[in-house]
């Protein structure tokens, strides 16, 4: 009988890689900030070993992104609302409530 090749799980898809990419850092550089070996990430990026939600949590103060982007958001794709709510979350309430003027305007005159 020949051998069953072992599917990966849904769970090694994740898009860790091309977030450590897109914030311009190494293997080496985000895994000393992570604080893991480099090629223990490097397995990790590659669904190789399984991650956990401490390192997740790490990373993700690492690569300036939130938990779920690893799973559900390339940052090469346009995701509009995100880049709005990235560019506003740290932004004082008296901008954040100009820039809501300001896209409520341009929606009501389209």
């Amino acid at each position: 009988m020949a051998p069953v090749k072992k599917q990966k799980s849904d769970r090694s898809k994740t898009f860790l890689k091309e977030w450590r990419e897109h914030r311009g850092m190494t293997l080496e550089e985000a895994a000393e900030k992570i604080d893991l070996h480099y090629t223990t990430l490097m397995r990790i990026e590659r669904g190789a070993v399984p991650y956990n939600q401490d390192f997740l949590e790490r990373a993700a103060i690492v690569y300036a992104c939130d938990i779920t982007d690893f799973l559900d958001n390339s940052p090469k794709a346009w995701n509009a609302p995100k880049l709005v709510y990235d560019a506003l979350k740290d932004a004082t309430p008296e901008k954040q409530r100009a820039a809501l003027e300001i896209v409520s305007a341009f929606l009501k005159a389209g």
